[in-house]
């Protein structure tokens, strides 16, 4: 049964990534949250922006709060979106990278976001089974908890989504793919169910 907002008639959140202040300059890149935390630097500044977003969200009164993608580096048009899976699951070769094929010839003028998009997909390939790899969805998710007495929601990219944009050179098939990519997905969202995230979003 679902409890977390059990007595609250219309439970507010947000969707989406905030703002990231000017200050927060440390990236994740490839490397997997809890080794970024060795890092001073990231160490620094990680919870100092974390703790930013939550405090925001609080004083809006929001029921549900989530961190922010406080996870996320700074990407054009918001690639990070797909890039972040890519680049901890294991099976992708960060190695291969090129732009995204019909990426090319944009019918959108210089400036337009959708142009930016398309001129910015840069992509790893799949070139070996999928696995979960770093996601490490359940520390992201306890170290935003640990901050804030209201439930934190995690969202997610859906993988079917996620198996239409990346190229594929081991599967070779649009439906095996993306359900070796869901198997994965699937195996590290129960794992952060289990430790006691209440709310998941697939977005």
């Amino acid at each position: 049964m679902y409890t977390v907002t059990a007595d609250i008639v219309l439970p507010t959140s947000i969707v989406g990534s905030l703002p990231r202040p000017s200050w927060y300059t440390e990236h994740l890149v490839s490397r997997g949250f809890v080794d970024s935390l060795v890092d001073a630097r990231c160490r620094e500044q990680y919870p100092d922006a974390l703790g930013c977003y939550l405090r925001d969200q609080e004083l809006a009164g929001l029921d549900i709060v989530t961190d922010g993608d406080c996870r996320f580096d700074e990407e054009v048009t918001g690639q990070i979106w797909f890039t972040y899976p890519m680049r901890h699951m294991t099976g992708f070769d960060l190695s291969d990278l090129a732009l995204m094929k019909g990426s090319g010839g944009v019918p959108y003028p210089r400036g337009h976001i959708l142009r930016d998009m398309a001129e910015t997909r840069v992509y790893p390939s799949i070139s070996g089974p999928v696995g979960r790899g770093r996601l490490q969805y359940t520390e992201i998710c306890k170290y935003a908890q640990r901050l804030t007495a209201k439930p934190v929601k995690f969202g997610t990219i859906t993988l079917e989504l996620l198996g239409l944009t990346v190229r594929d050179s081991y599967y070779n098939d649009p439906r095996a793919r993306i359900m070796a990519l869901s198997d994965a997905i699937n195996e590290e969202l129960h794992a952060l169910a289990d430790a006691g995230c209440k709310i998941i979003q697939m977005e």
